[in-house]
């Protein structure tokens, strides 16, 4: 009984290894990172989100530090200075999460140039939705990916990309 319960895992293993890929998907595509960061610094998050039947894009924009100080009328109790808050630094941030509509199929090898329509529909403060933008996704030479925003004729955004290595 022992022996027929490897020999179904080590079934189930090999069926999943091997025989659950798909011939048809561009094998660029499956190499592409999801998230990716800014060349210089941390403000620009990207993350694409390949769901089976769409891709999401998620942009974090990273666009002030504040400090925040503990109020100086906060009680402190003799001997438990632990109590007393410390001041931080907090990231202010802005989302914009939503669908993208290839224009043809994505190819990522170095110097092709991919467009799509990207249509957010949640976005962190709020904005009015659906907001609706055209991008433009260039894979570099050096494996970095140049991401064009564009609201119209006007570029919104123009982000220098590097994969993130930390998720």
């Amino acid at each position: 009984m022992k022996k027929l319960k490897t020999s179904i895992l080590i079934l189930m293993l090999f069926t999943l290894f091997t025989g659950c890929s798909n011939s048809d998907t561009d094998t660029s595509y499956s190499e592409f990172p999801s998230r990716w960061t800014s060349n210089n610094g941390s403000k620009y998050h990207v993350w694409f989100q390949d769901w089976s039947d769409y891709t999401r894009m998620f942009l974090k924009i990273n666009s002030d530090t504040v400090l925040v100080e503990p109020n100086k009328y906060a009680a402190v109790a003799k001997g438990k200075d632990y109590l007393f808050p410390k001041e931080y630094k907090q990231i202010s941030y802005k989302q914009l999460i939503g669908n993208i509509d290839w224009k043809g199929l994505p190819k990522w090898d170095k110097g092709s140039t991919n467009s799509f329509k990207w249509l957010v529909d949640r976005s962190n403060p709020k904005i009015k939705l659906p907001q609706a933008y055209l991008c433009e996704a260039t894979m570099s030479n050096d494996n970095n990916l140049n991401l064009k925003i564009l609201n119209g004729s006007e570029i919104l955004y123009e982000l220098d990309l590097k994969p993130a290595k930390v998720y």
